[in-house]
């Protein structure tokens, strides 16, 4: 069965795939001009929104997916993924 837990990572990766193949023909989209330097300004907690404005729409979910991901980890077995397997 499919959880959240499950849907919210193939929510991300369908629409990251989704974004990039949308924007794939001619020059395409350069996200690193927009996108990378609005994710590093939510990392120094100095978020440039302006920087967003201008990007399509797919790119834009992709990202509140990835948020949503990112925020779901404290709650869901998602945290296993920090802890190393031990001996007691």
């Amino acid at each position: 069965m499919l959880t959240v837990a499950g849907i919210v990572p193939l929510g991300a990766i369908a629409l990251g795939m989704a974004a990039k193949l949308s924007h794939a023909a001619g020059d395409g989209y350069n996200y690193r001009e927009t996108i990378g330097p609005w994710a590093r300004s939510l990392f120094t907690l100095q978020p440039k929104t302006h920087l967003m404005t201008g990007v399509p729409v797919l790119y834009q979910v992709h990202a509140v997916i990835g948020m949503l991901l990112i925020a779901f980890v404290p709650y869901r077995r998602l945290v296993h993924m920090f802890s190393a397997a031990g001996n007691g």
